[in-house]
């Protein structure tokens, strides 16, 4: 088997959340694997975090910690579940998708310009400069974060 490496692809999208979905494939060690701007509970978007061939459940929960800590105050769910493996649900109503892509937009490029000033979350720093704790409190290199239902989507 040859050695693999991550790259960023084109997918086709519901036009809708089509931002919302890159902005999240755009932190490293996310994987946008299936989303829907409208389905009957809403919109959605199913991703999973480190691994891609085998996400670690510490490394899922604790990104959608960061997840839901990031989106605090918007009309949105942060949920693991295991779906084969585990997996980040993002779910929303199609009305809050701008609010929520901007809202993540924004952290990004405070990452990338280090704008987080004094009262920035210590979780949040140590994996917008790449480094992460494992469950067993190991530090892992995890990249940048500011990089991860039904038939109709």
């Amino acid at each position: 088997m040859h050695k693999q490496v991550v790259v960023k692809v084109n997918a086709l999208v519901d036009k809708g959340i089509a931002d919302l979905v890159s902005v999240l494939s755009s932190f490293d060690g996310v994987f946008t694997y299936e989303s829907c701007q409208s389905s009957i509970l809403g919109a959605y978007i199913c991703l999973h975090y480190g691994s891609p061939l085998r996400p670690s459940l510490a490394d899922t929960v604790q990104f959608a910690d960061i997840l839901a800590k990031l989106l605090d105050g918007t009309e949105c769910t942060v949920s693991v579940e295991w779906l084969t493996v585990p997996t980040v649900i993002l779910r929303l109503q199609p009305e809050a998708i701008t609010e929520v892509t901007t809202k993540l937009v924004c952290h990004k490029s405070q990452c990338l310009h280090g704008k987080h000033g004094k009262a920035s979350d210590p979780i949040l720093d140590s994996i917008d400069m790449g480094m992460a704790e494992s469950a067993s409190g190991q530090v892992v290199n995890r990249g940048s974060f500011s990089q991860y239902v039904d038939d109709e989507s």
